[in-house]
């Protein structure tokens, strides 16, 4: 059964690496975080310039900031990856490119449970299941229904006006980003 899910953002990460680890790219792709994960941007501001005279010469003051950003465990899925060679001041490095979706409610999506079978109690300590039939939704005959119907979390039909049951279906797989994101700070 395929999904079609929306997510709420795209976050792009990239960085210099002089030995990507393409094993662990293809591990996490298509999976979500299973764990949170803070990232941080830091920014270089350029906050006062002087521009010297005769005796002294130009000089900048430079600060930095930081901006972190924590993503609760299953919401960040590892979507794309890509990665070039590049010169990183007279160094030859690979830059790499990883595309995140966020999705803030988690990949899981929630379904309601519907099903051509319903739970029979046998009476003797197990359950069995049965097809539901058209008299047990009210009609005539004891014919399979054709469309499936909703169905509790014991397995009983709902009858029209119920409460409808609902079940969370995990459809990205969890893994650690741990080691995909350690190489984010090492350079």
């Amino acid at each position: 059964m395929a999904f079609l899910v929306k997510y709420d953002e795209q976050i792009h990460v990239s960085f210099s690496t002089l030995a990507p680890d393409f094993d662990t790219m293809d591990l996490c792709r298509d999976k979500s975080n299973d764990d949170a994960i803070t990232l941080t941007l830091t920014t270089f501001l350029v906050t006062e310039i002087d521009p010297g005279d005769d005796d002294t010469p130009p000089t900048t003051k430079t600060t930095t900031e930081e901006v972190a950003r924590t993503f609760a465990p299953e919401t960040l899925k590892l979507d794309a990856t890509s990665w070039s060679m590049v010169y990183d001041n007279g160094d030859r490095v690979v830059r790499v490119n990883l595309t995140f979706l966020y999705k803030k409610d988690t990949w899981a999506v929630r379904v309601p449970n519907i099903s051509y079978y319903k739970r029979i109690d046998t009476g003797q300590g197990s359950d069995k299941l049965a097809p539901i039939t058209e008299r047990d939704i009210g009609g005539n005959t004891d014919h399979p229904v054709s469309q499936p119907q909703y169905i509790d979390g014991n397995g009983e039909i709902i009858r029209p006006g119920g409460q409808i049951h609902t079940l969370t279906v995990n459809i990205v797989k969890q893994t650690s980003f741990t080691t995909l994101l350690s190489e984010v700070t090492t350079l």
